[in-house]
């Protein structure tokens, strides 16, 4: 078994920190030890009704302990996993679970007003953990991953099958981990495939960029069904062994108070969350110094903005980065000692590892420094390509494994 995969590291992190607390949300705190073997027993429970290698099954949820726990199962398992956004209407996840040909849907109750459950129930007929769906003619297996008492197959009722079934299939770091979806904003959401290698290796060089290390306490704010909270958050934690913390609820909106009596140390967020935080939060009231550093990217803000955020969290180096879903996360990233005007006004380098390089979009000619054109990037954490539409993977990776962002 190659170590460059998600669950060998999971496996690794067990042993070398078993007892340093790798999450904790909701009240719930589980060791490495204790989250390794709630994934395994998830995963040795999916074989049992039949999912298996190369399987794409889909975590359709908020983020939550369970969701982490059937993340790390389904890279055990080596099946895929489908990352659908909590906030897409009944069309749009339906239209994503068809595309991306999910034959096991793992779901919780819902999110804001939407019912996940209602929305299963009116296209989902089930009997026990089989299911069948006209729209969805690949779906097979249904489960539950929530906490309220339903007729679903549970995610527990899962794990209770997992003592007995074994999980020994070969997987490789190049083989596909996860199908997030991008953003939309241009054309309908596509599913991108990213391997075991592309993601360990963005969280590395993430880790490494914040200076992270099995001490450090991660406020897990951003959708884990991103890339950005999947690498940055999830995958960054697990490369250095520190603690995914979690806020639920009425914690998003004390956020200044969570950090303070969770001794959060890290916050990576975009733009519009720390400016709603500033807007809706007395910093006065609490202490932040336990905050040390996190990235920040996703979308546009200004020198004063990056400023304001850095002295109302008082972070010690918040690090400006830029990147995209079909690049795993990080494109670009400042330095962790890089000057104030550099972090206020830049999004630093191309990450280490990955070639770079600006090109005029319409010769394709490179450019030489101080022109504006566009990024392209290659390397290992280039996408293995959209699911399903080799087409539009052409069109943007060209035949010298430069991505076109």
């Amino acid at each position: 078994m190659n170590n460059c995969l998600i669950g060998s590291m999971l496996n690794n992190n067990a042993l070398s920190f078993p007892h340093q607390i790798a999450l904790e949300c909701d009240g719930t705190i589980l060791t490495w030890s204790e989250l390794e073997h709630k994934a395994d027993r998830v995963a040795r429970g999916l074989t049992r009704i039949g999912v298996k290698k190369g399987d794409h099954v889909a975590i359709w949820s908020t983020n939550s302990v369970n969701y982490v726990v059937t993340f790390y199962a389904l890279t055990k398992l080596g099946a895929v996993a489908v990352l659908v956004n909590f906030s897409w209407n009944e069309y749009e996840v339906m239209r994503a679970l068809k595309d991306t040909d999910v034959s096991c849907l793992i779901f919780d109750s819902g999110y804001s007003k939407m019912s996940f459950i209602d929305i299963c129930r009116k296209e989902i007929t089930h009997n026990g953990v089989e299911c069948k769906c006209e729209k969805l003619p690949v779906l097979k297996n249904i489960i539950y991953m929530g906490q309220d008492e339903t007729d679903y197959v549970t995610l527990e009722d899962i794990a209770a099958l997992g003592s007995e079934a074994e999980t020994s299939e070969e997987s490789s770091s190049d083989d596909t981990a996860v199908i997030i979806f991008t953003s939309g904003t241009t054309s309908i959401p596509k599913g991108v495939m990213l391997s075991h290698a592309s993601l360990l290796f963005n969280a590395e060089i993430t880790a490494k960029a914040l200076r992270v290390n099995q001490n450090d306490r991660f406020c897990a704010i951003l959708p884990m069904f991103h890339c950005f909270a999947l690498v940055t958050n999830v995958l960054t934690g697990l490369t250095c062994g520190g603690s995914l913390i979690i806020p639920v609820k009425d914690e998003f909106k004390n956020l200044t108070q969570f950090i303070e009596e969770r001794g959060c140390t890290v916050l990576n967020a975009v733009p519009t969350m720390l400016i709603r935080q500033i807007a809706h939060n007395n910093f006065e009231d609490h202490s932040l110094s336990t905050l040390r550093t996190g990235i920040i990217g996703g979308a546009l803000y200004s020198k004063e903005q990056y400023i304001e955020f850095c002295n109302r969290f008082q972070y010690e180096s918040l690090l400006s980065s830029l990147g995209q879903t079909e690049a795993t996360a990080a494109v670009t990233m400042v330095d962790y000692d890089d000057t104030l005007e550099v972090k206020a006004t830049t999004v630093g380098k191309i990450i280490e590892g990955m070639e770079g390089k600006i090109i005029d979009p319409v010769t394709g000619d490179e450019l030489e420094i101080g022109n504006t054109g566009e990024i392209c990037i290659r390397g290992i954490c280039v996408m293995k390509g959209y699911y399903g539409n080799e087409k539009l993977t052409n069109n943007v990776i060209d035949e010298e494994g430069w991505l076109h962002t």
